[in-house]
Protein backbone atom coordinates (compact mmCIF):
# COMPACT_ATOMS: atom_id res chain seq x y z
CA UNK A 1 0.00 0.00 0.00
CA UNK A 2 1.80 3.24 -1.12
CA UNK A 3 1.62 6.05 1.38
CA UNK A 4 3.14 8.97 -0.59
CA UNK A 5 4.82 9.47 -3.94
CA UNK A 6 7.49 11.61 -5.70
CA UNK A 7 10.38 12.39 -3.40
CA UNK A 8 9.47 10.08 -0.51
CA UNK A 9 7.94 6.67 -0.92
CA UNK A 10 6.78 4.22 1.70
CA UNK A 11 5.01 0.93 1.33
CA UNK A 12 3.29 -1.16 4.00
CA UNK A 13 2.26 -4.78 3.63
CA UNK A 14 -0.32 -6.55 5.82
CA UNK A 15 -1.14 -10.22 6.06
CA UNK A 16 -4.62 -11.41 7.10
CA UNK A 17 -5.52 -14.90 8.17
CA UNK A 18 -8.96 -14.59 6.58
CA UNK A 19 -10.25 -12.40 3.80
CA UNK A 20 -12.53 -9.92 5.53
CA UNK A 21 -13.30 -6.75 3.56
CA UNK A 22 -14.52 -4.91 6.65
CA UNK A 23 -11.30 -5.60 8.53
CA UNK A 24 -9.24 -4.49 5.50
CA UNK A 25 -11.11 -1.19 5.33
CA UNK A 26 -10.51 -0.52 8.99
CA UNK A 27 -6.76 -1.12 8.64
CA UNK A 28 -6.56 1.11 5.60
CA UNK A 29 -8.32 3.94 7.42
CA UNK A 30 -5.83 3.69 10.28
CA UNK A 31 -2.75 3.65 8.06
CA UNK A 32 -3.66 6.42 5.61
CA UNK A 33 -2.95 9.28 8.13
CA UNK A 34 0.67 8.11 8.25
CA UNK A 35 1.27 9.61 4.81
CA UNK A 36 0.56 13.06 6.21
CA UNK A 37 3.05 12.50 8.99
CA UNK A 38 5.70 11.48 6.50
CA UNK A 39 5.01 14.57 4.38
CA UNK A 40 5.41 16.78 7.44
CA UNK A 41 8.68 15.01 8.23
CA UNK A 42 9.95 15.66 4.73
CA UNK A 43 9.00 19.33 4.96
CA UNK A 44 10.77 19.58 8.29
CA UNK A 45 13.97 18.09 6.82
CA UNK A 46 13.83 20.53 3.91
CA UNK A 47 13.35 23.43 6.32
CA UNK A 48 16.32 22.29 8.41
CA UNK A 49 18.49 22.09 5.30
CA UNK A 50 17.38 25.56 4.28
CA UNK A 51 18.16 26.91 7.72
CA UNK A 52 21.61 25.30 7.59
CA UNK A 53 22.24 26.85 4.19
CA UNK A 54 21.16 30.24 5.50
CA UNK A 55 23.42 29.79 8.52
CA UNK A 56 26.40 28.97 6.27
CA UNK A 57 25.62 31.98 4.08
CA UNK A 58 25.33 34.13 7.20
CA UNK A 59 28.76 33.03 8.45
CA UNK A 60 30.32 33.56 5.03
CA UNK A 61 28.83 37.04 4.65
CA UNK A 62 29.87 37.96 8.16
CA UNK A 63 33.47 36.93 7.50
CA UNK A 64 33.39 38.73 4.14
CA UNK A 65 32.23 41.88 5.88
CA UNK A 66 35.06 41.71 8.40
CA UNK A 67 37.55 41.14 5.60
CA UNK A 68 36.28 44.08 3.54
CA UNK A 69 36.81 46.48 6.44
CA UNK A 70 40.56 46.45 5.86
CA UNK A 71 42.42 48.20 3.06
CA UNK A 72 45.73 46.37 3.47
CA UNK A 73 46.40 42.82 2.39
CA UNK A 74 48.00 41.63 5.63
CA UNK A 75 45.22 43.03 7.79
CA UNK A 76 42.50 41.52 5.59
CA UNK A 77 44.21 38.12 5.57
CA UNK A 78 44.60 38.21 9.34
CA UNK A 79 40.93 39.12 9.77
CA UNK A 80 39.93 36.20 7.54
CA UNK A 81 42.01 33.71 9.54
CA UNK A 82 40.82 35.02 12.90
CA UNK A 83 37.15 35.00 11.89
CA UNK A 84 37.32 31.46 10.52
CA UNK A 85 39.14 30.26 13.65
CA UNK A 86 36.51 31.85 15.94
CA UNK A 87 33.50 30.73 13.88
CA UNK A 88 34.52 27.08 13.51
CA UNK A 89 36.44 26.70 16.81
CA UNK A 90 39.73 26.02 15.02
CA UNK A 91 42.98 25.81 16.94
CA UNK A 92 44.93 27.44 14.11
CA UNK A 93 44.06 28.82 10.67
CA UNK A 94 46.85 29.60 8.19
CA UNK A 95 46.68 31.41 4.86
CA UNK A 96 49.31 30.77 2.23
CA UNK A 97 49.80 32.39 -1.16
CA UNK A 98 51.28 30.77 -4.25
CA UNK A 99 54.69 32.25 -5.16
CA UNK A 100 55.85 30.61 -8.37
CA UNK A 101 56.15 26.89 -7.67
CA UNK A 102 55.96 27.24 -3.89
CA UNK A 103 53.47 28.37 -1.28
CA UNK A 104 54.44 31.00 1.27
CA UNK A 105 52.58 31.31 4.58
CA UNK A 106 51.26 34.87 4.81
CA UNK A 107 49.23 34.94 8.04
CA UNK A 108 48.36 32.66 10.97
CA UNK A 109 45.33 33.24 13.16
CA UNK A 110 46.01 35.15 16.37
CA UNK A 111 49.74 35.37 15.53
CA UNK A 112 51.12 38.77 14.66
CA UNK A 113 54.67 37.63 13.93
CA UNK A 114 56.30 34.36 13.00
CA UNK A 115 59.52 33.22 11.36
CA UNK A 116 59.44 31.21 8.14
CA UNK A 117 62.45 29.21 9.36
CA UNK A 118 60.32 27.68 12.11
CA UNK A 119 59.77 23.95 11.69
CA UNK A 120 56.00 24.41 12.13
CA UNK A 121 55.86 26.90 9.24
CA UNK A 122 57.73 24.48 7.01
CA UNK A 123 55.23 21.71 7.84
CA UNK A 124 52.33 24.04 7.07
CA UNK A 125 53.83 25.12 3.74
CA UNK A 126 54.44 21.47 2.77
CA UNK A 127 50.78 20.72 3.52
CA UNK A 128 49.68 23.69 1.40
CA UNK A 129 51.91 22.66 -1.51
CA UNK A 130 50.41 19.17 -1.29
CA UNK A 131 46.97 20.76 -1.74
CA UNK A 132 48.13 22.92 -4.67
CA UNK A 133 49.74 19.98 -6.45
CA UNK A 134 46.52 17.97 -6.30
CA UNK A 135 44.19 20.98 -6.84
CA UNK A 136 41.68 19.57 -4.36
CA UNK A 137 40.76 19.78 -0.70
CA UNK A 138 43.09 17.69 1.45
CA UNK A 139 41.64 16.34 4.70
CA UNK A 140 43.25 14.31 7.43
CA UNK A 141 42.09 11.91 8.75
CA UNK A 142 40.18 10.53 5.78
CA UNK A 143 38.70 7.19 4.78
CA UNK A 144 41.09 4.57 3.42
CA UNK A 145 39.06 4.46 0.22
CA UNK A 146 39.85 8.11 -0.58
CA UNK A 147 42.38 8.71 -3.38
CA UNK A 148 43.71 11.99 -1.95
CA UNK A 149 47.36 12.08 -0.87
CA UNK A 150 47.59 13.54 2.64
CA UNK A 151 51.09 12.61 3.74
CA UNK A 152 52.16 16.18 4.57
CA UNK A 153 48.86 16.81 6.35
CA UNK A 154 49.45 13.71 8.46
CA UNK A 155 52.95 14.93 9.37
CA UNK A 156 51.57 18.36 10.30
CA UNK A 157 48.92 16.74 12.51
CA UNK A 158 51.56 14.63 14.25
CA UNK A 159 53.87 17.64 14.74
CA UNK A 160 51.23 20.01 16.13
CA UNK A 161 49.23 17.39 18.09
CA UNK A 162 46.12 18.23 16.03
CA UNK A 163 44.38 15.23 14.54
CA UNK A 164 42.18 17.15 12.10
CA UNK A 165 43.81 19.11 9.28
CA UNK A 166 41.96 20.57 6.28
CA UNK A 167 43.55 22.45 3.37
CA UNK A 168 41.28 24.32 0.95
CA UNK A 169 42.56 25.68 -2.38
CA UNK A 170 41.71 29.34 -3.03
CA UNK A 171 40.93 29.89 -6.69
CA UNK A 172 40.59 32.92 -8.88
CA UNK A 173 39.59 32.49 -12.52
CA UNK A 174 39.93 28.70 -12.11
CA UNK A 175 43.56 29.13 -11.01
CA UNK A 176 44.79 28.27 -7.53
CA UNK A 177 46.28 31.41 -5.99
CA UNK A 178 46.38 30.39 -2.33
CA UNK A 179 45.61 27.76 0.29
CA UNK A 180 43.70 27.95 3.56
CA UNK A 181 44.76 25.36 6.17
CA UNK A 182 42.55 24.72 9.21
CA UNK A 183 43.64 22.69 12.25
CA UNK A 184 41.16 21.46 14.84
CA UNK A 185 41.34 19.36 17.98
CA UNK A 186 40.72 15.63 18.23
CA UNK A 187 37.13 15.87 19.37
CA UNK A 188 36.12 18.32 16.62
CA UNK A 189 36.20 16.61 13.22
CA UNK A 190 35.25 18.66 10.18
CA UNK A 191 31.74 17.71 9.09
CA UNK A 192 30.54 17.90 5.46
CA UNK A 193 28.36 20.90 6.36
CA UNK A 194 31.41 22.75 7.74
CA UNK A 195 33.35 21.89 4.60
CA UNK A 196 30.63 23.40 2.39
CA UNK A 197 30.52 26.54 4.52
CA UNK A 198 34.30 26.94 4.31
CA UNK A 199 34.20 26.53 0.53
CA UNK A 200 31.57 29.24 0.28
CA UNK A 201 33.59 31.54 2.53
CA UNK A 202 36.74 31.07 0.46
CA UNK A 203 34.86 31.71 -2.79
CA UNK A 204 33.40 34.96 -1.45
CA UNK A 205 36.59 36.31 0.10
CA UNK A 206 39.07 35.33 -2.65
CA UNK A 207 38.43 38.28 -5.06
CA UNK A 208 39.04 40.83 -2.33
CA UNK A 209 42.18 39.14 -1.05
CA UNK A 210 43.56 38.66 -4.56
CA UNK A 211 43.08 42.34 -5.43
CA UNK A 212 44.76 43.47 -2.22
CA UNK A 213 47.63 41.03 -2.76
CA UNK A 214 48.30 42.46 -6.22
CA UNK A 215 48.08 46.15 -5.35
CA UNK A 216 49.26 46.26 -1.73
CA UNK A 217 52.96 45.99 -2.56
CA UNK A 218 55.94 48.30 -2.58
CA UNK A 219 56.62 50.46 -5.60
CA UNK A 220 59.28 48.23 -7.16
CA UNK A 221 57.09 45.11 -7.15
CA UNK A 222 54.14 46.98 -8.61
CA UNK A 223 56.40 48.54 -11.26
CA UNK A 224 57.79 45.12 -12.22
CA UNK A 225 54.31 43.62 -12.58
CA UNK A 226 53.06 46.64 -14.50
CA UNK A 227 56.07 46.50 -16.85
CA UNK A 228 55.44 42.84 -17.53
CA UNK A 229 51.79 43.49 -18.36
CA UNK A 230 52.71 46.44 -20.57
CA UNK A 231 55.34 44.42 -22.37
CA UNK A 232 52.79 41.65 -22.93
CA UNK A 233 50.48 44.24 -24.46
CA UNK A 234 53.20 45.45 -26.84
CA UNK A 235 54.28 42.07 -28.15
CA UNK A 236 50.89 40.39 -28.16
CA UNK A 237 48.12 39.10 -25.94
CA UNK A 238 49.45 35.55 -25.63
CA UNK A 239 52.72 33.60 -25.39
CA UNK A 240 54.53 36.48 -23.75
CA UNK A 241 57.40 34.46 -22.36
CA UNK A 242 57.90 32.62 -25.64
CA UNK A 243 58.30 35.91 -27.48
CA UNK A 244 60.66 37.25 -24.84
CA UNK A 245 62.71 34.08 -25.14
CA UNK A 246 62.86 34.57 -28.90
CA UNK A 247 64.07 38.13 -28.52
CA UNK A 248 66.66 37.01 -25.99
CA UNK A 249 67.86 34.27 -28.33
CA UNK A 250 68.30 36.73 -31.19
CA UNK A 251 70.21 39.08 -28.93
CA UNK A 252 72.44 36.20 -27.84
CA UNK A 253 73.14 35.26 -31.46
CA UNK A 254 74.11 38.84 -32.33
CA UNK A 255 76.29 39.04 -29.25
CA UNK A 256 78.04 35.77 -30.09
CA UNK A 257 78.63 36.88 -33.68
CA UNK A 258 80.12 40.32 -33.13
CA UNK A 259 81.69 40.11 -29.66
CA UNK A 260 85.11 38.48 -29.39
CA UNK A 261 86.46 36.35 -26.57
CA UNK A 262 89.59 34.35 -25.80
CA UNK A 263 89.71 30.92 -27.39
CA UNK A 264 91.28 28.48 -24.93
CA UNK A 265 92.33 24.86 -25.27
CA UNK A 266 91.32 22.83 -22.23
CA UNK A 267 93.10 19.67 -21.16
CA UNK A 268 93.66 17.68 -17.96
CA UNK A 269 97.11 17.82 -16.42
CA UNK A 270 99.32 15.95 -13.98
CA UNK A 271 101.95 17.71 -11.88
CA UNK A 272 105.45 16.23 -12.19
CA UNK A 273 108.91 16.99 -10.89
CA UNK A 274 111.79 18.01 -13.13
CA UNK A 275 114.21 15.84 -11.12
CA UNK A 276 113.49 12.55 -9.35
CA UNK A 277 116.18 11.10 -7.05
CA UNK A 278 116.11 7.32 -6.56
CA UNK A 279 117.66 5.95 -3.36
CA UNK A 280 118.80 2.32 -3.63
CA UNK A 281 120.10 -0.20 -1.14
CA UNK A 282 123.92 0.25 -0.77
CA UNK A 283 124.52 -3.48 -0.13
CA UNK A 284 122.69 -6.72 0.43
CA UNK A 285 121.41 -7.07 3.97
CA UNK A 286 118.43 -6.77 6.27
CA UNK A 287 116.32 -3.70 7.01
CA UNK A 288 116.56 -2.64 10.66
CA UNK A 289 114.70 0.70 10.81
CA UNK A 290 112.52 2.83 8.49
CA UNK A 291 110.05 5.41 9.85
CA UNK A 292 109.36 7.74 6.94
CA UNK A 293 106.52 7.39 4.46
CA UNK A 294 105.51 9.03 1.17
CA UNK A 295 104.61 12.67 1.72
CA UNK A 296 107.23 13.33 4.41
CA UNK A 297 109.69 16.14 3.82
CA UNK A 298 113.42 15.40 3.90
CA UNK A 299 116.57 17.52 4.24
CA UNK A 300 119.70 16.64 2.30
CA UNK A 301 122.37 14.93 4.46
CA UNK A 302 120.30 15.20 7.66
CA UNK A 303 117.14 13.16 7.34
CA UNK A 304 117.65 9.43 7.93
CA UNK A 305 115.56 7.44 5.47
CA UNK A 306 116.44 3.91 6.60
CA UNK A 307 119.03 1.87 8.49
CA UNK A 308 120.35 -1.57 7.54
CA UNK A 309 121.47 -4.19 10.06
CA UNK A 310 125.29 -4.16 10.53
CA UNK A 311 125.73 -6.94 13.09
CA UNK A 312 126.74 -9.50 10.48
CA UNK A 313 129.04 -7.00 8.78
CA UNK A 314 130.83 -6.17 12.01
CA UNK A 315 131.30 -9.85 12.73
CA UNK A 316 132.74 -10.40 9.25
CA UNK A 317 135.05 -7.40 9.71
CA UNK A 318 136.33 -8.79 13.01
CA UNK A 319 137.00 -12.16 11.39
CA UNK A 320 138.76 -10.45 8.49
CA UNK A 321 140.92 -8.38 10.81
CA UNK A 322 141.93 -11.51 12.70
CA UNK A 323 142.69 -13.25 9.43
CA UNK A 324 144.80 -10.27 8.29
CA UNK A 325 146.82 -10.36 11.50
CA UNK A 326 147.45 -14.03 10.91
CA UNK A 327 148.78 -13.37 7.42
CA UNK A 328 151.01 -10.58 8.71
CA UNK A 329 152.46 -12.84 11.35
CA UNK A 330 153.04 -15.54 8.73
CA UNK A 331 154.84 -12.98 6.52
CA UNK A 332 157.01 -11.89 9.46
CA UNK A 333 157.94 -15.48 10.18
CA UNK A 334 158.81 -16.14 6.51
CA UNK A 335 160.99 -13.01 6.48
CA UNK A 336 162.91 -14.20 9.54
CA UNK A 337 163.50 -17.56 7.88
CA UNK A 338 164.52 -15.82 4.60
CA UNK A 339 161.66 -17.45 2.72
CA UNK A 340 161.02 -14.64 0.28
CA UNK A 341 158.34 -16.37 -1.75
CA UNK A 342 156.32 -17.35 1.33
CA UNK A 343 156.65 -13.80 2.61
CA UNK A 344 155.24 -12.32 -0.61
CA UNK A 345 152.36 -14.78 -0.63
CA UNK A 346 151.46 -13.97 2.97
CA UNK A 347 151.65 -10.21 2.30
CA UNK A 348 149.39 -10.59 -0.77
CA UNK A 349 146.85 -12.50 1.30
CA UNK A 350 147.03 -9.82 4.00
CA UNK A 351 146.45 -7.12 1.36
CA UNK A 352 143.48 -9.06 -0.04
CA UNK A 353 141.91 -9.39 3.39
CA UNK A 354 142.62 -5.69 4.04
CA UNK A 355 140.62 -4.74 0.93
CA UNK A 356 137.78 -6.88 2.24
CA UNK A 357 138.03 -5.08 5.58
CA UNK A 358 137.82 -1.71 3.80
CA UNK A 359 134.72 -2.88 1.91
CA UNK A 360 133.05 -4.02 5.13
CA UNK A 361 133.93 -0.72 6.79
CA UNK A 362 132.43 1.19 3.86
CA UNK A 363 129.23 -0.87 4.06
CA UNK A 364 128.97 -0.31 7.81
CA UNK A 365 129.43 3.44 7.33
CA UNK A 366 126.73 3.50 4.65
CA UNK A 367 124.24 1.35 6.56
CA UNK A 368 122.42 4.55 7.54
CA UNK A 369 120.73 5.89 4.39
CA UNK A 370 120.39 9.70 4.32
CA UNK A 371 118.36 11.89 1.98
CA UNK A 372 120.59 13.06 -0.91
CA UNK A 373 118.49 16.16 -1.72
CA UNK A 374 115.87 18.41 -0.16
CA UNK A 375 112.33 17.51 -1.12
CA UNK A 376 109.49 15.14 -0.40
CA UNK A 377 109.25 11.36 -0.48
CA UNK A 378 107.20 10.32 -3.49
CA UNK A 379 107.31 6.53 -3.19
CA UNK A 380 108.72 4.10 -0.65
CA UNK A 381 106.91 2.83 2.44
CA UNK A 382 109.22 0.42 4.29
CA UNK A 383 107.54 0.64 7.72
CA UNK A 384 106.03 -2.82 7.26
CA UNK A 385 109.25 -4.40 5.93
CA UNK A 386 111.38 -4.21 9.10
CA UNK A 387 113.62 -7.28 9.26
CA UNK A 388 113.09 -8.25 5.63
CA UNK A 389 116.09 -8.70 3.29
CA UNK A 390 117.01 -6.11 0.69
CA UNK A 391 119.16 -6.65 -2.37
CA UNK A 392 122.00 -4.54 -3.67
CA UNK A 393 120.60 -1.78 -5.89
CA UNK A 394 116.98 -2.36 -4.80
CA UNK A 395 114.91 0.86 -5.02
CA UNK A 396 114.01 1.97 -1.51
CA UNK A 397 112.75 5.56 -1.94
CA UNK A 398 112.08 8.18 -4.60
CA UNK A 399 112.59 11.78 -3.50
CA UNK A 400 111.39 14.72 -5.56
CA UNK A 401 112.41 18.37 -5.06
CA UNK A 402 109.48 20.75 -4.66
CA UNK A 403 111.20 23.82 -6.04
CA UNK A 404 111.42 22.42 -9.58
CA UNK A 405 108.03 21.27 -10.89
CA UNK A 406 106.27 21.20 -14.21
CA UNK A 407 102.93 19.93 -15.53
CA UNK A 408 102.13 17.46 -18.28
CA UNK A 409 98.95 18.15 -20.26
CA UNK A 410 97.01 15.43 -22.10
CA UNK A 411 95.68 17.35 -25.13
CA UNK A 412 93.21 15.75 -27.52
CA UNK A 413 94.43 15.27 -31.07
CA UNK A 414 91.80 17.66 -32.49
CA UNK A 415 93.08 20.48 -30.27
CA UNK A 416 96.84 20.00 -30.28
CA UNK A 417 97.09 21.68 -33.71
CA UNK A 418 96.21 24.98 -32.02
CA UNK A 419 99.11 24.83 -29.54
CA UNK A 420 102.58 26.31 -30.01
CA UNK A 421 105.63 26.74 -27.84
CA UNK A 422 105.61 29.94 -25.81
CA UNK A 423 101.82 30.18 -25.39
CA UNK A 424 100.60 31.26 -21.96
CA UNK A 425 97.88 29.62 -19.90
CA UNK A 426 96.77 28.77 -16.38
CA UNK A 427 95.94 25.59 -14.50
CA UNK A 428 93.88 24.76 -11.41
CA UNK A 429 94.31 21.64 -9.30
CA UNK A 430 91.37 19.65 -8.04
CA UNK A 431 92.48 20.21 -4.45
CA UNK A 432 92.66 24.04 -4.93
CA UNK A 433 90.18 24.92 -7.71
CA UNK A 434 90.27 28.64 -6.95
CA UNK A 435 94.06 29.05 -7.16
CA UNK A 436 95.23 29.50 -10.78
CA UNK A 437 98.90 28.90 -11.60
CA UNK A 438 100.24 30.54 -14.78
CA UNK A 439 102.44 28.49 -17.10
CA UNK A 440 104.17 28.57 -20.48
CA UNK A 441 104.05 25.83 -23.12
CA UNK A 442 107.54 24.31 -23.24
CA UNK A 443 107.45 21.14 -25.37
CA UNK A 444 104.88 19.23 -27.44
CA UNK A 445 105.47 15.51 -27.95
CA UNK A 446 105.46 14.62 -31.66
CA UNK A 447 103.77 11.22 -31.21
CA UNK A 448 100.29 10.55 -29.85
CA UNK A 449 99.57 8.16 -26.99
CA UNK A 450 96.41 6.09 -26.53
CA UNK A 451 94.81 7.02 -23.21
CA UNK A 452 91.36 5.65 -22.35
CA UNK A 453 90.72 4.64 -25.97
CA UNK A 454 91.49 8.07 -27.43
CA UNK A 455 94.58 9.69 -28.89
CA UNK A 456 96.24 12.39 -26.83
CA UNK A 457 99.47 14.37 -27.13
CA UNK A 458 101.54 15.08 -24.03
CA UNK A 459 102.40 18.77 -23.70
CA UNK A 460 104.94 19.81 -21.08
CA UNK A 461 104.50 23.28 -19.58
CA UNK A 462 106.77 25.28 -17.32
CA UNK A 463 105.14 26.71 -14.22
CA UNK A 464 105.75 30.45 -13.87
CA UNK A 465 104.63 30.32 -10.24
CA UNK A 466 104.61 27.57 -7.65
CA UNK A 467 102.69 26.84 -4.45
CA UNK A 468 103.64 25.11 -1.22
CA UNK A 469 100.66 22.75 -1.54
CA UNK A 470 101.63 21.53 -5.02
CA UNK A 471 102.67 17.87 -5.00
CA UNK A 472 103.78 15.48 -7.75
CA UNK A 473 100.86 13.52 -9.12
CA UNK A 474 98.22 16.19 -8.48
CA UNK A 475 95.64 16.49 -11.24
CA UNK A 476 93.35 19.23 -12.49
CA UNK A 477 92.36 21.26 -15.54
CA UNK A 478 94.60 23.49 -17.63
CA UNK A 479 93.60 26.16 -20.15
CA UNK A 480 95.93 27.55 -22.80
CA UNK A 481 95.16 30.95 -24.32
CA UNK A 482 95.28 30.57 -28.11
CA UNK A 483 93.73 33.63 -29.77
CA UNK A 484 90.87 36.12 -29.80
CA UNK A 485 87.82 34.95 -31.81
CA UNK A 486 84.03 35.51 -31.96
CA UNK A 487 82.09 33.58 -29.37
CA UNK A 488 80.02 31.95 -32.11
CA UNK A 489 83.19 30.45 -33.62
CA UNK A 490 84.45 29.34 -30.20
CA UNK A 491 81.16 27.66 -29.22
CA UNK A 492 80.55 25.92 -32.56
CA UNK A 493 84.12 24.93 -33.52
CA UNK A 494 83.94 21.35 -32.24
CA UNK A 495 80.50 20.75 -33.70
CA UNK A 496 81.50 22.11 -37.12
CA UNK A 497 84.65 19.97 -37.19
CA UNK A 498 82.61 16.88 -36.25
CA UNK A 499 80.12 17.61 -39.05
CA UNK A 500 82.95 18.13 -41.54
CA UNK A 501 84.45 14.76 -40.61
CA UNK A 502 81.12 12.95 -40.85
CA UNK A 503 80.11 14.55 -44.15
CA UNK A 504 83.68 14.69 -45.52
CA UNK A 505 83.50 18.42 -46.25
Amino acid sequence: MPLISDSLRAVTALQFDQVDSEQVDICRQRIEPLSSYLSLYEMRLALNHRNEDMQRLHHACQILGETNKHQRYKAAAMALCNQIADTWDAERVSLGWVKGRYVKVETISHSEQFTRKMELIQFIESTMEECVDQDIEVLYPVDDSASVVNRSARELAAHSSMTTVLSLPIRRDAEVVGVLTIERATDQPIAPADLQALRLTCDLCTPRLADLEQHDKWFGARLLRSSRQQLATWVGPTHTWVKLATIGTLALILLATFVHGTYRVEAPFVAETTELQIISAPFEGYLREATLRPGDRVVAGQTVLAQLDTAQLKLQRAEAMAERRGYLQKAEKARSESKISDEHIALADAERVGAQIDLLAWQISHATVHAPIDGIIVTGDLTKMIGSPVELGQHLFEVAPLDEMHAKLSVSEDLVIDLEQGQIGALAAVSHPGDYLPFEVQRIDPMAKVVEQRNVFYVQVRLLETRSWLRPGMEGLAKVDVKEAPYAWIWTRKMINWIRMKLWL
